[in-house]
């Protein structure tokens, strides 16, 4: 259907990262796997860092998405438009923590 919104996978996302050595990472919505990062077979572990830092990175930025999403759903608003319910303090906190990686 052309005019439909397009789909996401539910989040948390999860990586999870192979035990044994450069067999791939792999990164999940539950049992179902999303996405698959390639391991080098190469001597040298500056790709492979590279790759888990990278998947570190789209796990982490799809999960804030997904909490910030729902953080902003919960707001209320007036007839004009005005909030009328804030999101809590402590949500925001916690997302921006989340983010900056405290």
């Amino acid at each position: 259907m052309p005019n439909e919104p397009a789909k996401h996978t539910p989040t948390p996302w999860t990586i999870e990262l192979p035990e044994e050595p450069y067999s791939d990472i792999e990164i999940k919505s539950g049992r179902r796997r999303v996405l698959k990062l390639w391991l080098d077979d190469a001597p040298v572990n500056d790709f492979n860092d590279e790759q888990r830092a990278n998947a570190k990175l789209i796990v982490k930025a799809v999960n804030l998405h997904a909490e910030m999403l729902e953080a902003l759903k919960a707001m209320q608003y007036d007839d004009d438009g005005t909030p009328i319910v804030w999101i809590r303090k402590s949500v925001v906190e916690a997302i921006i923590a989340k983010a900056e990686a405290r």
